[in-house]
């Protein structure tokens, strides 16, 4: 019979964790954000890296500095730009497990850490070469070096220290709300240090203040040229469930679990006392980056969204399930279990993570591209995408460039002659865009090349194969007056049905010049979802 030990158990848990972020990870793209600021790099010495690529942004100078001698030693191929942030992920979940072995005991370390393993928060941004996974790195780090100058002052304050100081000067480098979060854990270290430390401890938060001075000046550029945020929606008064119900995979078999093993915790703790203070301590830590994002997001500028709370979310775990206690190894190994696996299933066929995530828009527009170019001849190509990213794949794949920029034509006309000359040449018309083009291209599109042959929703893209004739198929509802009392039409006048030709069955609707509004149609989208 098999005998699993802790120790085993937390392998078990990095073992999944690395499987699901190293899984197909040769096949990552990169997201927006990425191409963002790899397109920030290509400049020339340090300085004017600072001035063009970091004060413009709006984030810390850190992990911009960092990909800039990165991306200079080891090339951009994707998977070595993202491989020192997934390397971060791994490395957070052991460090939580630290954390949590500190603080409670083994069973809530290893429920914390199989739920930080599995859901696709940190999985995702875990493979993201952004300063979010890096944050959560850092900023648990600081915590696990206060924790040993909490808890073992006496036990090499001075290296600890260092390490603290290291810990969160980096989160200070990293992202705003890193910084924030590291101010917030370093003064809740004032009221837990004994006091004959508290001077050492003092001094720490000073050299911290002192490292963080060289980065003031970018810091307060940033402010008063835009502030910091301003492009994002105020939050809705309902963000703080949804970001839990993100945390948890939006899943409710998950939400369950996670009860079940609350009220498993709850057995016995009559018998025990309650730790205020910790629970204080997290709820703080948890809870105070949101309250101060979100009424900074309503009164000043709008900065929250889910990836800048990732800092602070792991304490959110300690309220869950920091009232356990120690469970034997069976107990222990049956959660983790069922945790990896309903968090995995729901990762990859609830929240369709790896068909979703791996398929970026800018990647596929162009491997389409290239496809039906071989597939088909006379096809012409309509590309909206960005410039810089469409030379980045144009290049990355060798692809002929002859397809044409929809930014390129400076009004509709020009897109309609483009259009009609087209129709003329050609048979088939290839046109991949992403979310925010104008909606009107496709019926313009299909003035001239009416059949949709192929059709592809991407994350935030499509791509289209349409024909000039041989029309097959229709990707659209039709909708008749052939039932003449029909719920769903609104605003419909009986005398201005008319027999036409012009109509494949008999009642047809006549607007003239006389009419200022048309009947409308209404049906529920599942109905027609097919």
């Amino acid at each position: 019979m098999i005998k699993f030990s802790n120790r085993a158990i937390l392998y078990l848990i990095l073992l999944v964790a690395i499987i699901l972020r190293f899984y197909d990870y040769f096949s990552i793209p990169f997201t927006h954000d990425e191409f963002s600021a790899l397109f920030r790099l290509n400049f020339p010495d340090f300085k004017t890296l600072i001035d063009q690529g970091v004060k413009v942004d709006g984030h810390p100078a850190g992990v911009q500095v960092f990909l800039y001698y990165w991306t200079a030693l080891f090339g951009k191929t994707e998977w070595l730009v993202k491989l020192p942030f997934t390397l971060c992920g791994v490395l957070s979940i052991y460090v939580l497990y630290l954390i949590a072995q500190k603080w409670f005991n083994e069973t809530v370390a290893l429920i914390s850490t199989a739920f930080m393993a599995s859901c696709q928060y940190t999985v995702m941004y875990s493979q993201i070469a952004r300063p979010y996974i890096s944050g959560l790195f850092f900023s648990l780090m600081m915590v696990y070096y206060l924790t040993k100058l909490v808890k073992e002052p006496e036990k090499s304050f001075y290296l600890n220290g260092f390490f603290f100081i290291l810990a969160a000067s980096l989160c200070a480098y990293n992202h705003h709300f890193s910084l924030l979060f590291a101010a917030i854990v370093g003064l809740s270290g004032l009221f837990l240090m004994e006091r004959k430390y508290l001077l050492k401890y003092i001094g720490c938060g000073i050299v911290v203040v002192v490292l963080y001075l060289p980065h003031l000046n970018i810091f307060l550029y940033q402010v008063n040229v835009g502030g910091i945020g301003g492009w994002l929606g105020a939050p809705d008064s309902d963000f703080l469930i949804e970001y839990v119900r993100y945390l948890f995979n939006y899943s409710n078999a998950v939400l369950v679990l996670i009860v079940l093993i609350s009220i498993v915790g709850m057995k016995g703790m009559c018998n025990r006392k309650f730790e205020v203070k910790s629970f204080m301590l997290f709820s703080t830590w948890f809870l105070l980056p949101f309250l101060i994002g979100y009424y900074y997001s309503i009164y000043i500028n709008p900065v929250l969204q889910f990836s800048v709370l990732i800092f602070s979310y792991p304490f959110l775990f300690f309220l869950l399930f920091g009232h356990l206690k120690e469970q034997k190894v069976g107990f222990n190994i049956v959660v983790v279990l069922i945790v990896l696996l309903l968090n995995s299933y729901s990762l990859v066929y609830g929240r369709l993570h790896y068909s979703l995530f791996y398929q970026s828009p800018y990647k596929v527009i162009f491997t389409d591209y290239e496809q039906y170019n071989k597939s088909y001849k006379k096809v012409v190509s309509l590309i909206d995408n960005p410039e810089d990213i469409a030379d980045y794949y144009t290049s990355k794949f060798q692809l002929d460039t002859s397809y044409n920029r929809l930014s390129d034509f400076a009004n509709e006309r020009e897109l309609i002659l483009f259009l009609e000359k087209a129709s003329s040449e050609n048979e088939y018309l290839y046109f991949g865009f992403l979310s925010d083009t104008p909606p009107y291209i496709i019926p313009l599109i299909q003035e001239y090349f009416p059949a949709i042959i192929e059709k592809k929703d991407l994350e935030g893209g499509f791509t289209y194969l349409f024909q000039k004739s041989n029309i097959k198929k229709t990707d659209y509802l039709s909708v008749d007056f052939e039932v003449l009392v029909n719920p769903n039409w609104v605003g419909i006048d009986d005398y201005r049905f008319i027999d036409s030709i012009y109509s494949s069955q008999k009642h047809a609707y006549l607007l003239d010049s006389l009419v200022e509004w048309g009947p409308s149609y209404s049906i529920p989208l599942d109905e027609i979802m097919e």
